[in-house]
């Protein structure tokens, strides 16, 4: 299998929307450290910050605001009069 033309010539780009969470003072424990921490502080996990990081929720827009902009950039526009 050869690769297409097209895949020779594209040139991956980093995307600061796409990153992993900032677990901020979480960085480097176990996995679901700061979950407890949300647990332990009667937050619901999604919208708990730890300090200096970010929440799930914060993930999530940034991943929105990514889709968003790739749908505007590469996606043609509904016809009109369509429902959408």
């Amino acid at each position: 299998c050869q690769p297409s033309e097209n895949l020779r010539q594209f040139k991956p780009t980093l995307c600061a929307e796409l990153r992993e969470r900032n677990a901020g003072e979480f960085e480097g424990h176990p996995y679901g450290s700061v979950d407890a921490a949300a647990r332990a502080a009667g937050e619901p996990p999604r919208s708990f910050h730890p300090r200096w990081g970010e929440s799930w929720e914060d993930v999530r827009g940034r991943a929105d605001k990514f889709l968003q902009q790739l749908v505007q950039e590469h996606l043609p526009p509904p016809p009109q009069g369509s429902l959408g």
